[in-house]
């Protein structure tokens, strides 16, 4: 890996990422996972918003049980 460079490693790949680089290079890691955890066209304007509508009885509960 090198300036400008990205890894893409698909789901259920076993993968190891390790800095062995000599001179103290710094390694930035980005995770990114797909689909969103949360129903299409959810939107939270701050934190505040969405820690209210987890904790909450809203249609948007993406962890409420479909069978409910």
């Amino acid at each position: 890996m090198s300036d400008d460079w990205a890894m893409i490693i698909p789901a259920g790949t076993w993968h190891d990422v390790v800095n062995d680089d000599d001179d103290d290079t710094v390694l930035q890691l980005y995770s990114v996972y797909s689909p969103p955890d949360h129903p299409d066209g959810t939107i939270h304007r701050t934190k505040a918003d969405a820690d209210a509508d987890e904790a909450s009885e809203s249609p948007n509960d993406h962890h409420a049980d479909p069978a409910e």
